[in-house]
């Protein structure tokens, strides 16, 4: 596995460091998204009650806020949303394309091994050790994302009485697919 991994980075760097900022990166998005999702859903939930939770009766007439307002943050009763549940995860896409960009120029630095990595037999070594883990971590992310949607989706009809689900869910939330990622100030 070590030998596996070490072909997959540059050959100056630990390449179990490589590999364990991607995995916490990956790690911090997940647990920040989840974290986010259930302030959200609480609070959401919470505003249809007139007391405590399950103790108090639902005040008349309440309905919950759509599963694409909670995901996204554009609900315009609640401007402290603010940042889509995965916008870290957008954070964490940014910060591997300049972690190839870092790979590529550490190339360039010093004696210009870029020359030699480019005169290799196998021509893509060099672009394999300097994009693999980014575009793996780009990868993993992109697997991730709609798994924990399906989650949050299935802890949201389970956290919100029959009665108050709103109509129309999928219609809204494909409305909403353009702000999955991108904070309110890019909308």
């Amino acid at each position: 596995m070590k030998k596996k991994l070490r072909d997959l980075v540059p050959p100056w760097p630990d390449p179990s460091a490589h590999l364990s900022l991607c995995i916490v990166g990956l790690v911090l998005c997940v647990l920040v998204s989840f974290g986010r999702f259930q302030a959200l859903l609480n609070h959401a939930v919470a505003t249809l009650y007139a007391g405590h939770i399950g103790e108090s009766p639902l005040l008349e007439g309440a309905r919950m806020k759509y599963f694409a307002y909670l995901i996204c943050g554009n609900d315009p009763a609640y401007s402290w949303y603010g940042l889509p549940v995965f916008a870290h995860f957008t954070l964490l896409f940014l910060g591997a394309a300049i972690l190839a960009v870092v790979n590529y120029s550490n190339f360039r630095n010093g004696s210009k091994s870029f020359y030699l990595m480019r005169r290799l037999p196998d021509r893509w070594e060099y672009h394999r050790r300097c994009l693999a883990l980014p575009l793996l971590t780009i990868l993993a992310g992109l697997v991730l994302i709609p798994i924990f949607l399906g989650l949050f989706y299935a802890l949201y009809l389970h956290a919100t009485p029959e009665q108050c689900l709103q109509p129309n869910q999928w219609e809204v939330f494909r409305d909403s697919l353009g702000c999955l990622f991108l904070p309110p100030i890019f909308r």
